[in-house]
């Protein structure tokens, strides 16, 4: 279980949609820097199971991300269809950002965690942390 306080490295996924996703080092000279997710057209999607979003109401959402196109991330519980936690709207870039959105929702408990790509700019994804 993961705490949604901390860095989750959506990376080490559960389940991810059949076409669309893939996953890469973050630096090819530097593999010890880790992985990241790429999702690289509309509705591509990827899941990350039981993070615990604990009973305290969590009020923000950060990505760490690039998009040379700019794109936007919806973050979602459970499912693809799931209730929107957020939409991350990402700018123009070729050097990741930490993006900081408002929750629109909170569920407490744990849950897994989808983040979908919601248009067909692609958005390469580092970590997914909630803030309170």
């Amino acid at each position: 279980m993961t705490s949604a306080l901390n860095n989750i490295e959506i990376d080490r996924y559960s389940h991810k949609s059949e076409t669309g996703v893939s996953v890469a080092f973050l630096d090819t000279l530097n593999t010890f820097k880790g992985w990241k997710t790429i999702l690289g057209k509309q509705n591509a999607w990827i899941s990350y199971n039981t993070v615990d979003f604990g009973g305290r109401k969590l009020k923000s959402v950060q990505v760490k991300a690039l998009s040379q196109m700019g794109g936007t991330l919806q973050i979602r519980l459970d499912k693809t269809d799931g209730t929107l936690l957020a939409e991350v709207k990402l700018p123009k870039s070729t050097s990741w950002n930490t993006i900081d959105t408002r929750m629109l929702q909170y569920q407490k408990g744990i849950h897994n965690l989808v983040v979908l790509l919601e248009d067909n700019n692609p958005v390469e994804v580092d970590w997914v942390r909630f803030k309170n």
